[in-house]
């Protein structure tokens, strides 16, 4: 088997992968601090030190690399979510308020997370409510199997992906909000705020669920 050959003691494919993490990396901080109508690929690829050549290697257009961008933003806020709601107590209110508190403390952490997950992907135009509702899959798909074991004695199957895109829409209005106002409410109080539509919810299935039990 021939050998891959190497460039300063890394292959080719070793070296296109760190191409294209640097050219994320490069749209991450453009796209972050001048936003999508303000970006082009030249600012790309000044910041990220590389040619033309090289952005044509990993993306067809700027718009595609905004969007595995935002995959990439997504999916670490996903992350942040889940790995907090793992860690939080059963109950369901404490697991609403862990999850709106993670979300929330991402976003305030870099904005430019929020500039590229809330405020590009809302006046962009390049990301679809079906492509965000894609990206939901992996908490929805959590959120089905927490229900279950939350409320076991359910008379009806809620339908998952429609409480997602209610109460996330809310979550995602009222961050962009706050973005808006440089983050100028403590975290806890946009967690109360949002807290009213989990709480209704719960309150909702709890007595479908008491409701069967008591039949």
């Amino acid at each position: 088997m021939e050998t891959p050959r190497r460039y300063a003691g890394a292959t080719a494919e070793a070296r296109k992968a760190e191409r294209h993490e640097r050219l994320l990396q490069a749209a991450f901080d453009v796209f972050g601090q001048e936003g999508v109508r303000r970006t082009t690929m030249r600012l790309i690829c000044a910041h990220a030190r590389l040619t033309e050549r090289y952005f044509y290697e990993h993306f067809n257009s700027l718009e595609e690399v905004f969007l595995a961008l935002h995959r990439k933003v997504s999916s670490e806020a996903g992350l942040a979510v889940m790995t907090a709601l793992q860690s939080a107590e059963r109950s369901p209110m404490a697991q609403m308020r862990a999850g709106l508190k993670a979300f929330f403390e991402f976003i305030q952490a870099d904005r430019r997370r929020g500039q590229i997950l809330l405020l590009d992907a809302a006046t962009s135009g390049l990301t679809t409510p079906n492509s965000l509702n894609k990206q939901l899959s992996l908490f929805s798909s959590y959120m089905e199997k927490r229900l279950q074991t939350l409320y076991p004695d359910l008379d009806f199957t809620p339908q998952v992906e429609l409480i997602i895109t209610g109460v996330s829409g809310m979550i995602i209005h009222t961050a962009t909000l706050w973005m808006e106002r440089d983050f100028d409410w403590p975290v806890e109080t946009l967690v109360e705020h949002n807290a009213y539509a989990w709480g209704g919810l719960h309150q909702w299935l709890s007595q479908h669920n008491q409701t069967t039990r008591a039949a």
